[in-house]
């Protein structure tokens, strides 16, 4: 994700969910790593949008 598509999405998500979003999004790498672990994922990257 690029900085503004990153900037975006947090916008998008705290102007749905407020508060609650804001959580999440803080809360968001600690999630990812619970379930990489679970999961046994590794090697995991940030891919940017596909073009359309």
């Amino acid at each position: 994700m690029t900085a503004t598509n990153h900037s975006l999405f947090h916008q998008n998500i705290i102007a749905l969910y407020g508060k609650e979003g804001e959580r999440w999004l803080a809360d968001l790498p600690r999630i990812i790593r619970l379930l990489e672990n679970a999961w046994q994922l590794s090697h995991l990257e940030v891919l940017d949008k596909a073009d359309d």
